[in-house]
């Protein structure tokens, strides 16, 4: 599943429903964006002694906000002389600035801009009925932009040449005249440079903004991670999204009682193989060991216990090492890899070599369910 199937999907964060994917949260490509970025790096740059750094990056980005301004004033130009109608001197500002031609009037958007200032033009050479100028108009600039226009609309800018009106050809019945064609035409320029305002100098940024962007985006992750960290992990890298660790990174419980080196309590005989797998119920006083004998054997290890319990110095015999073993359950035709109690404590489940999961009573040792697998 991708990051965006993942954030399309509804969230449960803080008791309220939420599905906001991260890049939904902001336009990466917003010029205002790009310069509050641009600003975090500068002040990190400073605050870690990178001056020469952060100078030059100022310095790039002081040329590009020159270049804006004059982007500004020649696009503030060429909507001034098309509310005028020197189409004439549009066209020498569009192919003279180099940097307008190759970056925006190559584009799709751009091309559609240039073609609209031919179209007006040619409009208002028919509106003006100079059929003459507009005939070579069409050939030397609306003929090779054909493929912008479409074929029937310029079939329909040819046949404008045999009329008195605009009006008569269906497609440009919506032609409002010269004066309001223009406008529209000057505020399709605008949209198409997108003209945002230039940014202020002087911004108040607050201290390591930066950092402290980067602490809440991993507190965050460590905060709504898979497998929630009891105490806080240290984090070694940024390159990463946090994924907190399946194994256990903190201790949940002690247990006390031993005063000394662990060392071997008492041995439990009864087993021809080695054990694989051992459990207890609750009270601690019965133990259940899957063997490779093939069998499970259920012991009563509350004589061994009160016997390890008695003062220092006592008398009393031992118990035997093999006569706590109170029930021997079989029907595994292998090795008994693992046991374990169910929650009531009346039944015992093991899994073995033979591929079966068996469940026993503990009361009369037999087998309750045989699940293959």
């Amino acid at each position: 599943m991708s990051t965006q199937d993942e954030w399309s999907s509804f969230k449960l964060v803080d008791k309220h429903v939420t599905s906001i994917a991260p890049e939904a949260t902001f336009d990466a490509k917003s010029e205002e964006i790009k310069e509050d970025i641009l600003r975090l790096i500068v002040q990190y740059l400073q605050n870690e002694g990178y001056t020469s750094a952060s100078a030059t990056i100022l310095d790039e980005a002081n040329v590009k906000i020159m270049e804006k301004h004059q982007e500004r004033e020649m696009v503030r130009k060429i909507s001034k002389s098309i509310k005028e109608g020197d189409w004439d001197l549009v066209a020498k500002m569009i192919h003279k600035n180099s940097n307008l031609r190759k970056v925006k009037f190559h584009s799709q958007q751009g091309l559609g801009f240039l073609y609209a200032v031919c179209k007006e033009e040619y409009l208002e050479l028919i509106d003006r009925q100079e059929y003459q100028k507009a005939f070579t108009y069409l050939t030397t600039h609306l003929k090779p932009m054909e493929k912008v226009s479409g074929r029937q609309e310029f079939k329909d800018l040819c046949y404008l040449l045999t009329c008195k009106s605009i009006t008569e050809v269906e497609s440009f019945r919506d032609w409002e005249g010269v004066v309001k064609s223009r406008e529209k035409l000057a505020e399709q320029l605008k949209a198409t440079f997108e003209l945002d305002a230039v940014p202020t100098e002087n911004v108040n940024i607050p201290d390591n903004r930066l950092v402290n962007l980067l602490h809440q985006s991993v507190a965050y992750q460590m905060e709504f991670s898979r497998y929630h960290p009891k105490t806080v992990p240290k984090v070694s890298t940024l390159l990463r999204d946090f994924e907190c660790q399946v194994l256990p990174n903190a201790v949940k419980t002690t247990f006390v009682g031993h005063s000394q080196n662990v060392k071997v309590a008492w041995d439990l005989h009864g087993h021809s193989s080695r054990i694989w797998y051992l459990s207890a119920n609750s009270a601690g006083d019965h133990v259940y060991s899957a063997s490779g004998d093939g069998t499970v054997k259920v012991w009563n290890v509350r004589n061994a216990i009160s016997y390890l319990g008695d003062v220092d110095g006592a008398s009393n015999p031992p118990p035997s090492n093999n006569s706590d073993c109170i029930s021997t359950l079989t029907g595994h035709s292998g090795d008994v890899y693992t046991v374990n109690i169910h929650p009531n404590e009346t039944h015992l489940v093991t899994g073995g070599y033979d591929q079966t999961v068996r469940l026993f009573d503990i009361q009369t040792g037999a087998v309750v369910k045989v699940v293959d697998y």
